[in-house]
């Protein structure tokens, strides 16, 4: 109710885990309202994505409900 966003590490983050623990395992799980820059991060992670199949039916989610259809 009071909450608001704040800025997260990004790129970094999964950069530094990488080269401390090595290549794991990560799936970057869709939940919704993913702008531009976050897309893009998934991406230069090269890690693979998932969506969820619940999405494809708000259609407050701005990548559009259809994104999520199978």
């Amino acid at each position: 109710r009071n909450g608001h966003w704040e800025k997260g590490p990004g790129y970094d983050l999964f950069k530094t885990v990488e080269e401390s623990l090595g290549k794991l395992n990560v799936i970057a799980e869709d939940l919704g309202y993913l702008t531009d820059t976050v897309k893009q991060m998934v991406a230069d992670c090269g890690y693979p994505g998932m969506k969820v199949f619940e999405f494809a039916f708000d259609s407050r989610d701005s990548s559009g409900t259809s994104n999520y259809l199978p």
